[in-house]
This record gives C-alpha cells, sequence and structure tokens, in this order.
C-alpha cells in the first residue's frame, strides 16, 4: 500500500522511534505491522498522527516531497551557513525548525553547538537513529553528510557501509550523486577507519564513471 510506505518514509525522515512517531494514537506493534505492509493504517489514527507532527493531511496526500516538512527548503540554508561559519544567520533559522523533527532538530543544534565552539550534545542519539535507517532518501543523506562533519569521534563504517552500497547507481537523481559524493569525499579525508574510506573510494570510481557515459 502506498500510504504505508508513506508512513514508514515520513518516519524514517523525521528521525524518530517508532513510539515517538504515533505518541499514543497506536501501539507501537500496530505501526510495525503497518510499515511492513502486512495492516491498513486507519484514517483517524492518520490524521491524529500528522495533526501531532505538525503536517497537514493535504500535504501528506500529495507527492511525498511537499512533506518533508521543508527539510530541503532548510537543508540548503543550513548547510550553507554552517560550512560559511554564519553563526547568528544558523541560529535564526534554527529557531524556525519545530522541536518534534527529531534528527534534523538534533543535527542543527549540534550545528551550532560546533560553531560555537561547544561540545556537542546529540551524538551518540544522532547515531542511533543513522544506524538504525536502511534506506536512504535525499533528506537523510543530507543528514548522514553533516553526522560525519560534525560528529567527528564515531566510527561510521556501519552507517556509511549502508550508503555507499548503491544497488542502481545508473538510475540516481544528479542530486543524490552529489550528496553521495560529499559523503565520500567527507569519509576520504576525514575518517581514519579503512574500510570506511575503502567504501568512499569505490562510491567515487563508480560515480566517475557514470558521469563519463
Amino acid at each position: 500500500m502506498r500510504i504505508n510506505k508513506k508512513v514508514l518514509e515520513l518516519r524514517q525522515t523525521l528521525g524518530i522511534t517508532q513510539g515517538e512517531f504515533t505518541e499514543g494514537v497506536v501501539s507501537t506493534p500496530t505501526l510495525s505491522r503497518v510499515e511492513r505492509d502486512e495492516n491498513p493504517l486507519s484514517a483517524n489514527a492518520l490524521v491524529k498522527i500528522l495533526k501531532n507532527k505538525n503536517i497537514s493531511v493535504i500535504e501528506f496526500l500529495q507527492e511525498f516531497s511537499p512533506v518533508l516538512f521543508g527539510i530541503k527548503d532548510y537543508q540548503k540554508q543550513l548547510l550553507s551557513y554552517f560550512l560559511n561559519q554564519d553563526l547568528p544567520k544558523l541560529k535564526e533559522l534554527a529557531k524556525k525548525i519545530p522541536s518534534k523533527h527529531g534528527l534534523l532538530t538534533y543535527l542543527v543544534q549540534d550545528m551550532v553547538l560546533t560553531l560555537e565552539g561547544s561540545p556537542v550534545k546529540n551524538e551518540d542519539r544522532s547515531y542511533k537513529i543513522l544506524k538504525g535507517i536502511d534506506k536512504f532518501n535525499d533528506a537523510l543523506l543530507w543528514c548522514v553528510l553533516v553526522s560525519v562533519k560534525i560528529y567527528k569521534n564515531k566510527n561510521w563504517n556501519m552507517v556509511v557501509d549502508k550508503v555507499l552500497d548503491i544497488k542502481n547507481i545508473y538510475k540516481i537523481s544528479q542530486k543524490t550523486k552529489v550528496l553521495l559524493i560529499q559523503i565520500a569525499t567527507e569519509c576520504l579525508f576525514n575518517t581514519e577507519d579503512t574500510f570506511t574510506r575503502d567504501a568512499a573510494n569505490e562510491l567515487l570510481q563508480k560515480l566517475s564513471i557514470v558521469e563519463k557515459e
């Protein structure tokens, strides 16, 4: 069912657990069956969950991309401010991101702390979320890229291996290719794990071949 798939994609993009996603609307086992496409989610439950996450039903029922709660709009600006070390603008934009947006909220908090020169506080929480994800869309690839940049004490081998294991590399979009190149490059120059660096190097070689064809 398309709705079930979109429910799973939304929760993963928000970077929150099944319990946090439902917040008492339905049980975790019920949501698990929905995400495995074994049972439908009732319209009433869906409306309540979306309302709790400040997402309109109309947006959700449209193509999934607009439902990324402005993630794509936020992310481009956030990374630009972070790389340019523009702390005032980063803080200002951070205020516009609802606190319920899980992984994105954690990362933005730590981007601010990094520019301030303060210890990050969501490293383990962000790592646990990313480690538990099997399928990465562009919004989540952005989260991986930022995480590799700011959480330098973590071994990203398990996460990056899944990200870099692209089965249909000839079918991905140009934007996805750019994100993968950025992640791979970051891993090559800022990680010490040999396996992660080897995987990153292999991906760059594959992408180079794709670009030439």
